[in-house]
């Protein structure tokens, strides 16, 4: 009985310290959408060129509390003068916490990108976000 406990115990404590918190996360930007403050995060609190895990944290402006959007999109767009805009692709999961989404990107080039958020039926974000 005790061995259980005490393997529950391990288990539980593995458990926790294995997800990743917002508070292990920088905050690279914010914007207020309608009623929504979102947030992107990452580790380093930058952006690099090439592959890239993110986080888009959603929480009610009036409360700060971390709320579920629904779907969410992001599309990233790089504008090149004389050219068609390059487009970066992304994946967007939920999280373990509501009102958080893994976002997993490829920025193929280090500059400014131009990234559109849809979620909550519509509504959405822009961020200007500088690639290293």
């Amino acid at each position: 009985m005790k061995i259980r406990l005490l393997l529950a115990l391990l288990f539980g404590f593995c458990l926790i310290s294995c997800t990743q918190s917002s508070k292990d996360l920088k905050a690279i930007q914010h914007q207020q959408a309608g009623e929504y403050t979102v947030t992107i995060l990452s580790e380093t609190g930058s952006l690099k060129q090439g592959a890239n895990n993110f986080t888009l944290e959603f929480r009610k402006t009036a409360d700060q509390q971390l709320v579920d959007v629904g779907t969410v999109e992001v599309a990233p767009i790089m504008e090149m003068a004389g050219m068609s805009p390059m487009m970066a692709t992304t994946e967007v999961a939920p999280s373990d916490a509501a009102g958080r989404y893994k976002v997993s990107g490829n920025f193929s080039m280090a500059g400014l990108w131009k990234c559109k958020v849809t979620f909550a039926n519509g509504q959405s974000v822009r961020f200007n976000l500088t690639a290293l």
